[in-house]
């Protein structure tokens, strides 16, 4: 799952039955094709030491414009806000259910994100609004023309892949 910080907006997530490379850049180039936006070391990709973070594979994220962070032993700070994103899928989805397929608890987990989460889950620390409510607040407020949201993600030809 790739979060975005400031709105607490989901913006690339994948499912799979094991933690590995493929899984987490499906979600990342998700979140980049959603966002369409990479300004030149102004996006930063932080996630914990996980050996498909540090693959090679995702640390070529810097060929595409993306500052790679990564946490520091034992420290949980940094992960505060996708671990509270976490609770509140398990408390208001994941403990409240129960599915007969792996199909069907992924789709319940997309209805949730994109229906519920996203759209219209208020959160307290973005001023009792939800993740899009907030970010269309934030560009609605903004009166700067020069204002550039259509860069697009590094070369044309360089791939995660």
């Amino acid at each position: 799952m790739v979060l975005d910080v400031f709105s607490r907006k989901v913006m690339g997530w994948q499912m799979a039955d094991r933690m590995i490379t493929d899984l987490v850049l499906t979600a990342f180039e998700m979140s980049l094709w959603r966002r369409d936006v990479v300004r030149q070391h102004q996006l930063i990709h932080h996630s914990d030491k996980g050996s498909q973070y540090t693959s090679l594979r995702f640390t070529q994220l810097a060929d595409v414009g993306v500052a790679p962070s990564t946490g520091s032993v034992g420290d949980s700070y940094d992960n505060a806000v996708p671990e509270s994103f976490f609770g509140s899928l398990k408390t208001e989805l994941i403990y409240r259910h129960s599915w007969t397929s792996r199909h069907d608890a992924e789709l319940a987990i997309f209805a949730w994100i994109e229906g519920w989460y996203n759209p219209e889950r208020i959160i307290a620390g973005l001023g009792m609004r939800s993740p899009d409510e907030y970010e269309a607040a934030f560009y609605a407020d903004t009166t700067d023309d020069n204002l550039d949201t259509t860069v697009k993600v590094g070369n044309p030809k360089s791939s995660l892949q």
